[in-house]
C-alpha cells in the first residue's frame, strides 16, 4: 500500500467506538490541562500529540492486517475500562489437571507432566481415583497414576465426551450420535438416547443417577440413568453448553450467544445474555462464562468481568475447592488462573491445540 492509499484509507475508515473514545481522550486532556498552567507550552503540545497518535492508531487498527490487529489490542488496553491483568505466575498449580494434546493425554501435577496414553478426551471419576477416557472408537477407564487400563469398550462409531457420574456408578458418553451409559466397572453398556448433539452430557450433583443431555434438534432431556425415565425436557434452539450448579439445583442451557438457567426447586428461569459468543462455561457455586468478542475474551463470574485477555480463551475449570478458576489461553503457552481479583499466568508447555479435561484434588 502506498502512502497516498494509506492516507485515503485512514480518512475513510470509521473509528471503532469513536464517540466514547473521543470523550475519554477529551477528559484525559482536560484533566492534564487543569494540573498545569493555562498557557499552551511544550507539555500541552506533547499531550495533544499523544492523543492524535492514539486516535490515528485506532483508525489504522480497523485495517485487517496483523500489525493493525496488534495496534488495536494496545489501543483498546489504553481506552478500555480497567480489568484484571495477569501477574507473576505461582510456582505450580495445585491439584491434578488432565490435558489432551492431539491424540495423547497427560496428567499435570506439581509442575510436572506425565503421559497417560493415546486418548483425545477424558474426565475424572469422583475424588479423582480414575479417569474415563476416549480415543477413536474406544471408551476406557484408566488409573491416572500410570495410565493402566482398567476396562475398555470398543464401538464402531467415534466415542466422545466421557463423563463420570458424581456417585461413581455410571459413565455417560457419545458414540456416533447416540447417548450411551455404562456402569463404572465397564458392564451393562446401553443406549440411552438417539440423535445426541456434540455436547457433553451433564450429571446432576446430589442425584448421581440423573443426567442431562442435548439432542440435535435442540431438545434437552433430564432422565434417570437406570430406568430411562424422563424427568424433564426443554425444547429450543441449538445447544452448545450444559452445566449444573454444585448443589444440583440449577441447570444452565446455553447456545452461542444466550442461555437460560433453570431452577429445579422453584421452576424459575433466568435469562443469560452475552454481548458476544459464549465459548466456555463453568458452573460450581458460581457461574463463569467466557465471552469472545472483537478479538478478546472476557470471563465473567456472576456478571462481573474478572479477566479480559486478547484472543479466544476456553476450557474454563473451577478448582476442586471452588476458589480458583482456570482458563486456557491457546497459543500463549499459559493458563490463566483467577483467585478473587488476582490473575496469575501459569506456564504449561503445551501447544495451542491442548485442551483442559478436568481439575482434581492432589
Amino acid at each position: 500500500m502506498t502512502r497516498d492509499e494509506l492516507e485515503r484509507a485512514l480518512r475513510a475508515v470509521d473509528v471503532p467506538d469513536a464517540v466514547a473514545a473521543r470523550e475519554r481522550a477529551r477528559a484525559t486532556v482536560l484533566a492534564a490541562h487543569r494540573e498545569r498552567a493555562p498557557r499552551r507550552g511544550p507539555r500541552a503540545a506533547l499531550v495533544w500529540a499523544l492523543v492524535a497518535c492514539a486516535v490515528a492508531a485506532v483508525a489504522f487498527s480497523a485495517r485487517d492486517t496483523r500489525p493493525a490487529r496488534e495496534v488495536r489490542e494496545r489501543v483498546r488496553d489504553v481506552f478500555a475500562a480497567p480489568a484484571p491483568v495477569p501477574t507473576a505466575a505461582p510456582a505450580a498449580l495445585s491439584g491434578r489437571v488432565l490435558v489432551s494434546e492431539g491424540d495423547e493425554l497427560f496428567l499435570v501435577a506439581r509442575g510436572k507432566r506425565a503421559s497417560l496414553g493415546h486418548w483425545r478426551d477424558a474426565s475424572w471419576s469422583p475424588r479423582g481415583l480414575y479417569a474415563a477416557v476416549a480415543g477413536g472408537n474406544t471408551l476406557a477407564a484408566i488409573d491416572p497414576a500410570d495410565g493402566t487400563v482398567r476396562w475398555k469398550l470398543v464401538h464402531r462409531e467415534e466415542v466422545r465426551f466421557p463423563r463420570w457420574a458424581p456417585g461413581g456408578l455410571h459413565v455417560a458418553y457419545r458414540a456416533g450420535t447416540t447417548l450411551r451409559i455404562v456402569y463404572g466397572n465397564g458392564t451393562h453398556d446401553v443406549r440411552a438416547g438417539r440423535a445426541m448433539a456434540p455436547v457433553a452430557p451433564a450429571w446432576r450433583p446430589g442425584q448421581p443417577r440423573t443426567v442431562a443431555w442435548a439432542g440435535l434438534d435442540g431438545t434437552v432431556t433430564v432422565e434417570d440413568a437406570d430406568t430411562a425415565k424422563v424427568l424433564w425436557t426443554r425444547t429450543g434452539g441449538r445447544v452448545r453448553h450444559l452445566a449444573w450448579s454444585a448443589d444440583g439445583r440449577r441447570l444452565l442451557v446455553a447456545g452461542a450467544r444466550n442461555g437460560t438457567i433453570h431452577d429445579f426447586e422453584t421452576g424459575a428461569r433466568t435469562r443469560v445474555r452475552a454481548d458476544g459468543t459464549i465459548v466456555a462455561v463453568a458452573f460450581d457455586r458460581r457461574l463463569a462464562l467466557a465471552i469472545h468478542r472483537d478479538g478478546r475474551t472476557a470471563v465473567r463470574v456472576r456478571g462481573e468481568v474478572v479477566l479480559s485477555a486478547p484472543g479466544r480463551l476456553r476450557d474454563l475449570e473451577w478448582s476442586p475447592d471452588g476458589r480458583a478458576l482456570l482458563a486456557a489461553w491457546p497459543g500463549a503457552d499459559h493458563w490463566l488462573v483467577v483467585r478473587g481479583r488476582e490473575v496469575s499466568a501459569v506456564r504449561h508447555r503445551f501447544g495451542g491445540a491442548a485442551r483442559v479435561r478436568g481439575w482434581a484434588t492432589p
